[in-house]
């Protein structure tokens, strides 16, 4: 009978316990014992449900009944390395549904009853998104047919990052080098946290001062270092070419890191998010450079993507608009309007 077996294993961030499913299928009497990359029990139990739900389907159904269940879809899904956060929900409301048999009705009534008065931005962040993911690896999986769910609207706020003295003050804080490392390479790659934590010794170039982030959320990216980030990294211990370049495993790191830091230095507390990908595109704009190139330089697929930094861009050329140089600007415009218009003796 399949049941969860913790396994406890140690990492850069301390010692955690990963939950496996191990044992003989009641139903099939296949053998398991893979790993949930659940660090929690609750989420560990919810794949455990899909795998049952999914061999016991096998079993009464066989694999060609063509009535792929939702709980089938999760366990492809995180074979293919999903993220197991925030399936609970999901299994329990969709388990042994086949997935053709899922209409958007289904998926808001189930949306109200796991998460009631939540907003709209937390019910795409915990329900549509994680079902849109499982539906996406089903559809890879010709399962079911690719489609595009309706989420609920989130009204995007003027988006909020920490200027560069609150920068200094939190590097100031930050009680190892690696901490300070990390820190300014996520804000100054614009990098998100769980990409930064990724980056292995075998992908920094110390000699030319460039990173390639292989596991992002779009292709393979090649950052370029300012010269003082560049030193920072090359003072960090070097490791095996396979072993974490800050030596942090997990995003979750960071964020202590960051409320330690911003504790020790008495500021507020800004979210790696913020203090990287925000900051970064503040500053980017802010160079005068367009949302166009923004887009490229922090790996977003489009232009529409950018399109809540606009505002930002918009200071800039504002700016720029009024501080055009031209010679017009040394004539003297105070005559009358039939008068010659002369040049400022200044």
């Amino acid at each position: 009978m399949l049941k969860l077996v913790p396994r406890h294993v140690k990492t850069a961030s301390g010692q955690q316990t990963v939950w496996y499913v191990k044992g003989a299928c009641q139903f099939t009497g296949e053998y398991f014992r893979h790993s949930t990359r659940c660090h929690r029990k609750i989420d560990a139990e919810a794949v455990l449900t899909a795998i049952v739900d999914r061999q016991r389907q096998t079993a009464v159904l066989g694999t060609a009944a063509g009535l792929s269940t939702f709980s089938e879809a999760v366990v492809e899904y995180l074979a293919k390395s999903g993220e197991p956060r925030f399936l609970t929900a999901l299994v329990t409301e969709f388990g042994e549904t086949p997935l053709r048999n899922i209409e958007d009705t289904d998926l808001s009534n189930g949306a109200a009853k796991a998460y009631p008065n939540a907003k709209p931005s937390t019910l795409v962040r915990q329900w549509y998104g994680p079902f849109q993911s499982v539906w996406n690896a089903a559809a890879r999986a010709k399962m079911v047919r690719e489609r595009r769910w309706t989420k609920p609207t989130v009204k995007k706020s003027p988006i909020d990052y920490p200027t560069d003295d609150w920068m200094e003050k939190v590097i100031a804080a930050c009680t190892r080098l690696e901490q300070r490392a990390v820190i300014l390479f996520m804000s100054f790659s614009g990098l998100r946290a769980s990409e930064v934590v990724k980056i292995m010794h075998r992908h920094f170039d110390r000699e030319n001062g460039t990173i390639v982030a292989h596991k992002t959320k779009t292709d393979a990216r090649k950052v370029s270092l300012p010269p003082f980030v560049h030193q920072i990294l090359l003072m960090l211990p070097k490791g095996r070419p396979d072993s974490r370049l800050f030596g942090y495993a997990s995003r979750f790191s960071i964020t202590r890191i960051l409320k330690r830091s911003c504790k020790r230095a008495k500021v507020e507390y800004f979210s790696p998010h913020k203090t990287g990908r925000h900051a970064f595109s503040a500053r980017f704009l802010a160079d005068g450079n367009s949302l166009k190139a923004l887009m490229e330089a922090g790996g977003w697929k489009s232009v529409s993507a950018v399109m809540r930094y606009a505002h930002l861009e918009a200071t800039t050329v504002a700016a720029a608009v009024a501080g055009v140089s031209t010679p017009l600007a040394q004539l003297n415009l105070g005559g009358t309007l039939t008068g010659t218009v002369k040049r400022s003796s200044s």
